[in-house]
């Protein structure tokens, strides 16, 4: 008899678990990115000044696109919807949610490249993320479609 409560019990819980495991949303659960007030991007490429590079993005009654080589600005343009729109879309096609907390380094490399990079949204919903010679996945993927977009190189 003892056997079968503590069997019942047993069940019992793990039944819970599963169910608990099962309503809770996945941590690799894709957020869709959209509504961004605010983005930076800044990424180290080599020693000199000129291979600190940063975009950066700032909504207040319209938003505006900066982009910096060192601390000299090389470009600055007023963003529309559609264009906001487009950067919302290659961040959700290269699964930029997916970044948020990412945050290693490579030890190993004394001399690498670095990244810093943040978005925040209207939701209130934040993506958060740098690396010392280690990048999420689809970095360079992300990089170059930023580029195009904004017509930089």
């Amino acid at each position: 008899m003892k056997s079968k409560i503590i069997t019942i019990i047993v069940s019992s819980i793990i039944l819970i678990s599963l169910a608990v495991l099962l309503l809770l949303p996945s941590s690799n659960e894709t957020k869709k990115i959209e509504g961004i007030k605010e983005m930076t991007f800044n990424r180290i490429t080599g020693m000199s000044y000129d291979d600190i590079i940063s975009y950066s993005i700032r909504c207040n009654d319209e938003c505006n696109f900066e982009y910096y080589k060192g601390e000299k600005i090389v470009k600055k343009v007023a963003v529309d919807n559609n264009k906001m729109k487009e950067l919302e879309d290659i961040f959700n096609k290269y699964n930029v949610s997916s970044w948020n907390g990412f945050e290693e380094d490579d030890k190993d490399v004394l001399d690498g490249s670095s990244f810093g990079f943040s978005v925040y949204m209207e939701n209130g919903h934040n993506i958060i993320a740098s690396g010392y010679a280690s990048f999420p996945d689809n970095y360079y993927d992300v990089v170059r479609e930023i580029e195009n977009l904004f017509q930089i190189n």
